[in-house]
C-alpha cells in the first residue's frame, strides 16, 4: 500500500479518489468541507494535489475552527469541522450545477 506523510510526518494510505473526483478537473467548482478531521483533510488533499496537478489546492483553518479547502479559483464553502456527525463532502459543481455528496470515510480506505 502506497502511503503519503503530512508535514507533522503522520503517514496515513493513499487513496485513489479519480474516479469521485474526475469531474472536478474541467470545472470551477467550490467544496465544502462537513465534520472532517484534520488527517483525513491531509489525506483528501494529497489525492486532489496528485489528481490536478495544474490547479492551486490549499487547506487551512479559518478562525481556529474551520476548515478551508480552495480547488483553482473557486469560492470557498466553510463550515465547522469539529463537530461531532456524519462525515461528508459536499461539491458544487457550478458549471453544471450539480450538487451531491461523498462520503468521506471512503477517503480513509483504500480504493483500489
Amino acid at each position: 500500500m502506497d502511503f503519503c506523510t503530512t508535514s507533522d510526518r503522520r503517514r496515513f494510505p493513499r487513496v485513489n479518489v479519480e474516479g469521485l473526483f474526475a469531474s472536478l478537473a474541467d470545472s470551477d467548482c467550490k467544496l465544502q468541507v462537513v465534520d472532517i478531521n484534520l488527517d483525513g483533510l491531509a489525506v483528501a488533499g494529497e489525492a486532489l494535489a496528485d489528481l490536478l496537478p495544474d490547479q492551486q489546492i490549499s487547506i487551512s483553518l479559518w478562525r481556529g475552527e474551520q476548515l478551508l479547502l480552495r480547488i483553482g479559483k473557486a469560492r470557498v464553502a466553510h463550515c465547522d469541522a469539529f463537530k461531532a456527525g456524519i462525515n461528508f463532502l459536499e461539491l458544487d459543481v457550478e458549471s453544471r450545477n450539480t450538487l451531491f455528496s461523498v462520503v468521506i470515510s471512503a477517503l480513509a480506505r483504500s480504493m483500489d
